[in-house]
């Protein structure tokens, strides 16, 4: 979680932001793919913390599973499971009214 104040919210209060996910599997074998959905969401900056807003789904950029293996950047790890599909929110920063995001995306790149 983090502190928004008051000056850099849309609201003119403060609050908390932090980010929460679900996943879906599909496929079997080295071909189960693993996808996350991320979302933000609000909640108040004094108890009781009720939850004020949630956001539309987050778009992660993900490694295409066709992407050229040949193409520059393409990493040839061999890993148990397809993980094209897979991103992951780890980290959130507030640089004065602008709040970045840090991810993992198909286990391989940071973001």
């Amino acid at each position: 979680l983090i502190l928004v104040p008051g000056a850099a919210s849309n609201t003119g209060h403060s609050y908390y932001m932090g980010i929460f996910h679900f996943f879906q599997t599909f496929g079997e074998g080295s071909n189960k793919v693993k996808a996350y959905h991320h979302y933000a969401y609000r909640v108040e900056a004094a108890p009781p913390f009720r939850v004020c807003g949630v956001s539309s789904e987050i778009q992660l950029v993900t490694r295409k599973r066709n992407a050229d293996k040949q193409a520059s950047g393409w990493t040839h790890q061999r890993i148990w499971k397809d993980t094209s599909q897979t991103a992951y929110i780890s980290g959130l920063f507030l640089d004065g009214d602008i709040v970045h995001l840090s991810y993992g995306s198909s286990d391989i790149d940071a973001r």
